[in-house]
């Protein structure tokens, strides 16, 4: 199940459980590693003489893709695919504008 649009930084917080992280008013964006991902949904595919990994969340609807080497093993080519969806959900949610606080 999935959204017809992106959900709202506020829904997410709620279903994610991002409780602390809301209330603070110092913490304007979120790190990758607050990211909770409870299900990650993996696609990999050969092409050529690499390996295409796809990596969606299902709550966010975000998705993205990684090439690796097919020598590396799948668990380490899925921990690279998590990582970097947890990068770019962090960064997609983020309140960081690149404006200092004083």
């Amino acid at each position: 199940m999935g959204f017809s649009q992106s959900p709202s930084r506020d829904y997410l917080i709620y279903l994610l459980g991002y409780s602390q992280w809301a209330e603070s008013p110092y913490i304007q964006y979120m790190k990758p590693e607050d990211v909770r991902l409870n299900r990650v949904y993996f696609e990999m595919r050969e092409v050529g003489k690499y390996v295409r990994v796809s990596a969606i969340d299902p709550i966010t609807n975000t998705e993205v893709h990684i090439a690796g080497d097919p020598q590396a093993g799948q668990e380490t080519l899925k921990r690279l695919a998590t990582r970097k969806l947890r990068y770019v959900i962090a960064k997609k949610y983020s309140d960081d504008d690149g404006s200092i606080i004083a």
